[in-house]
C-alpha cells in the first residue's frame, strides 16, 4: 500500500485467503503488519478452531508479532 496512514486513523482490511492453516498464519499476520493494518478480517479461514492445537497456534503467532 503506497498511501501513508494518517495520525488518528484506523486501517481495516478484509480478505478471503481461501484458507489459512497453521503453517502460513505467520506470513499472513506479518503481511498485515507490513501494511500497517490495525484490524484484519479473514473470511473462510478453513481452520478447525474446535481443535485446541489450532486455536493455540493462531493465538501464539498473533502474540509474537
Amino acid at each position: 500500500m503506497d498511501m501513508p496512514k494518517f495520525p488518528n486513523t484506523i486501517r481495516i482490511s478484509g480478505c478471503n485467503p481461501s484458507g489459512i492453516n497453521t503453517s502460513n498464519v505467520h506470513s499472513q499476520l506479518q503481511h498485515s503488519l507490513d501494511l500497517d493494518i490495525d484490524i484484519q478480517c479473514y473470511s473462510e479461514v478453513n481452520a478447525n478452531f474446535m481443535h485446541h492445537h489450532v486455536r493455540q497456534k493462531f493465538q501464539e503467532e498473533a502474540k509474537h508479532l
